[in-house]
């Protein structure tokens, strides 16, 4: 009742008499309050990983990072989730060094924490990479796939959408759009217009990024009228045409 009515000095003074501090670092998390959460860290006894990872969810990226500090320095192993929480929050060269220290420290990276890295890399156009990490996954998971998708030239683009389908998973308008846009740089026009029909019949909406690669892959090829035809599809033509 105190922490719904944002009563914070009852909250600590209820939290001296009784310590749930793990259940109120948990609220803390749920709604998001994580400067209080970071004050409830700060008066808890004995943190453990845990309630440090349910703030580290909720903080900005440098607050973040110095929690996974402040856990070393106070005698708490980050497992698994610490290390890639902070990395989703990570610019690429952070994420890699946070990558390696996992395996210096004894903490085995999970798909997630490779497809964290994989993201940021792509975010920092680190292509070559992001494909070096795919590389390492034994078995990749769909949010993976599709980051090396993007990461890729449009030969290796379709190849790993063909793996990705056998596999099991099914590619979702990203996915898509990153192999249409792979073969529209690649010139190859008549493989982006399948990927896009492809997807229509699969009942899978383009958005505006797989339209625009799609039309772009029209006039590179001079394909015009075929352009205008997307073109007309487009709820928002006027965004693609300037």
């Amino acid at each position: 009742a105190c922490f719904k009515g944002k009563q914070w000095q009852r909250l600590r003074e209820l939290m001296d008499e009784c310590p749930a501090y793990s259940s109120a670092v948990n609220k803390c998390k749920a709604s998001g309050e994580w400067e209080r959460g970071l004050e409830l860290l700060a008066r808890m006894p004995s943190p453990r990983v845990n309630d440090y990872n349910l703030i580290m969810a909720v903080c900005p990226p440098r607050k973040a990072l110095e929690l996974l500090e402040e856990m070393r320095e106070k005698g708490v192993e980050p497992d698994v989730v610490s290390y890639t929480t902070a990395m989703s929050k990570c610019g690429w060269q952070r994420a890699l060094q946070l990558l390696e220290a996992m395996s210096q420290n004894g903490v085995r990276p999970s798909v997630v924490s490779y497809g964290c890295a994989m993201v940021a890399c792509n975010k920092g156009k680190q292509f070559e990479r992001t494909l070096k990490l795919f590389d390492k996954i034994v078995q990749p998971n769909a949010r993976c796939y599709t980051a090396a998708i993007i990461a890729s030239p449009w030969e290796r683009a379709l190849q790993l959408l063909n793996e990705m389908k056998k596999k099991g998973f099914v590619p979702d308008v990203v996915a898509y759009g990153a192999a249409i846009s792979a073969c529209s740089k690649g010139g190859q026009s008549q493989r982006a217009l399948q990927l896009l029909h492809d997807m229509q019949r699969k009942g899978i909406e383009p958005n505006l990024v797989v339209y625009s690669a799609a039309i772009s892959a029209c006039e590179k090829t001079g394909q015009w009228q075929r352009a205008l035809q997307l073109l007309g599809q487009t709820q928002n033509p006027d965004v693609i045409a300037y």
